[in-house]
């Protein structure tokens, strides 16, 4: 993409950028919520759908992570839910 306007070039570049990283982030955040899912799942059996759409909603990837390490050590669904 070529643009005249060095200005409109440097914006059209910082949007380029802020759009790959808010898909990077998205992409980590989909991959923690499908492993914490799937953590769940060998662990401690099969996953209600309530209790998968509560992980998918959850977009903050410092959350993801405490579930993760909570779904490491819940001895039941009850226990790792209590950490939701």
């Amino acid at each position: 993409m070529s643009f005249a306007n060095p200005e409109i070039q440097s914006t059209a570049m910082t949007l380029a950028q802020q759009y790959r990283q808010e898909g990077r982030q998205e992409g980590r955040q989909e991959g923690l919520q499908k492993l914490l899912i799937e953590n769940l799942r060998v662990r401690l059996g099969s996953v209600p759908l309530g209790l998968v759409e509560a992980i998918t909603a959850i977009h903050d990837e410092d959350h993801l992570l405490r579930l993760h390490r909570a779904s490491l050590d819940a001895a039941s669904l009850e226990e790792f839910t209590a950490a939701l």
